[in-house]
This record gives structure tokens, sequence and C-alpha cells, in this order.
């Protein structure tokens, strides 16, 4: 438990020899949730919410949909808990699903 008045932290030790501390330290801060570095990963993205979408269901199926939300953070239930996904679409039928990739094999404009 905290004691009052603690501040709360969490921080991460590493134990051995001969660590790189500074490649270290730059790959945790490339993993931050920072405004900047949300920005830079949503500007990366090629479909902006809203936007009319194809996504592949099926090995030969395509169904039409819409984007809903960009780097959408995944459930439990969806089997990827914690993951971020860059798409959440919400197809023509009503079903919404996630975009594990942004990439043309498993999304294209409509």
């Amino acid at each position: 438990e905290w004691a009052e008045g603690e501040p709360r932290e969490s921080r991460l030790v590493f134990i051995g020899k001969k660590l790189q501390h500074e490649e270290l330290r730059a790959g945790f801060s490339a993993c931050l949730a920072t405004p900047q570095l949300d920005a830079q990963r949503r500007a990366a993205l090629r479909f902006e919410v809203g936007a009319h979408v194809q996504c592949k269901v099926a090995p030969d199926e395509w169904a039409k949909g819409r984007v809903v939300a960009q780097l959408y953070r995944n459930t439990p239930e969806e089997g990827r808990a914690g993951g971020v996904s860059p798409y959440q679409v919400e197809l023509d039928g009503g079903d919404l699903i996630f975009v594990p990739l942004d990439d043309d094999q498993v999304i294209r404009r409509a």
C-alpha cells in the first residue's frame, strides 16, 4: 500500500552487465503514450474516421463498412487484450470489427 503523501510511481529495474542504458531509455520512450506520439501515429494512418472502406473478413470475402475509430484499443473478448489496432470499422450490416493492419491486404478504400 501507498503511504499517505507518498508519490505513486512505477519503476522498471534491469539487472545485468553491460546494459545499453541509452538504447533502453530510447526504446521505452518511443512507447510512451504522449499526445505527440499519438498524433504521429494517427497521421501515418491512411483512413480518417468516417472513411468508407472494404475489409477482408474471410480468405476470399470483402465487406463494406465505415471507419469509426483510429488506434482502437482491443478488448479481452476480442482476444487481443491491450493491443491497439489501426482501425475499428462498422460493417454495413452493423457489426463492429477491428482491423489488425493498415495494409491493402486487409483494408482498402471502398
